[in-house]
């Protein structure tokens, strides 16, 4: 504030509010917050409108609005409506990939794995305790993927991607999975298994 004697400023969470001490006062104001830097100029003065200001002549308030802001919000929530709906599907999953192989560490192999070409289901035994999931990029380096339990069939994970290895990790017991199917442009099914109801059981598969 360059003339703190001429207004009084009261910042009030995201809010800012400023009134004159007197008559004609005029001076500059600048807010710093952790994005932005805004200049102002403030002059306070009677109205040349009389008791009845015209709205260039007087302003009681100031919005900002950040169209870029706003676009990124509004791509957030629609990302996230999409993924709600791509997990609604998982509700009630229809294969169309079985063609997966395992080997490891028994306590940590599904019994059980297939995709929908947009997630992958691993049944493990019933009341075991879940492992932590990854996929192997690339390079060989493994990062933690998104995933959660199916509400209805609470021994089943369900990975948020299709991929062409995952690694089960609990404790020292680690098991891999691997989709023999695998295609970074859909899923091809080679396995003639894709009908509800059918199941290939992989534990204990090399």
């Amino acid at each position: 504030m360059g003339d703190k004697d001429a207004w009084e400023v009261a910042p009030v969470g995201n809010h800012i509010f400023i009134k004159p001490k007197g008559d004609d006062a005029t001076t500059n104001m600048t807010v710093i917050t952790s994005r932005r830097v805004y200049n102002f100029e403030l002059s306070a003065h009677w109205s040349q409108n009389g008791a009845h200001p015209h709205p260039n002549d007087m302003l009681f308030q100031v919005n900002f609005r950040y169209p870029d802001e706003i676009a990124a919000r509004q791509e957030r929530e629609a990302e996230a409506q999409r993924l709600q709906a791509r997990l609604n599907q998982s509700d009630n999953p229809v294969p169309a990939n079985w063609n997966y192989w395992a080997k490891g560490s028994e306590e940590v192999t599904p019994s059980k794995a297939f995709d929908n070409n947009q997630f992958t289901f691993l049944t493990f035994d019933n009341n075991a305790e879940m492992p932590a999931i990854y996929v192997v990029n690339p390079d060989g380096s493994e990062s933690l993927v998104n995933t959660h339990i199916d509400p209805e069939n609470p021994d089943t994970i369900v990975v948020h991607k299709v991929a062409r290895q995952l690694v089960m990790r609990k404790g020292n017991s680690v098991a891999c999975i691997f989709n023999e199917s695998y295609d970074p442009e859909g899923v091809t099914n080679d396995t003639g298994t894709t009908i509800p109801g059918v199941e290939r059981v992989i534990r204990g598969s090399q």
